[in-house]
């Protein structure tokens, strides 16, 4: 297991845990490993259930910094 695989479960293992900050950040440059690492921990920290009212998105190549934070 790659460090970052290792750095990713920890990610998702505290995600379980309810140990995370309510934000966020996942990058790369292989879209395909941000966005499966994203749906792993997406998984991790909210159920599908609650993810009408408990989710804010927010792609950083189109986000505004302070729409962010505000979110």
């Amino acid at each position: 297991m790659s460090s970052t695989q290792a750095d990713l479960e920890a990610l998702v293992e505290a995600a379980r845990k309810g140990a995370l900050k309510p934000l966020v950040l996942v990058y790369g440059d292989q879209d395909y490993l941000v966005r499966q690492s994203y749906d792993r921990l997406l998984e991790a920290l909210v159920p599908e259930a609650d993810r009408a009212f408990n989710l804010e998105q927010h792609d950083g190549a189109r986000a505004e910094v302070q729409a962010v934070l505000d979110g």
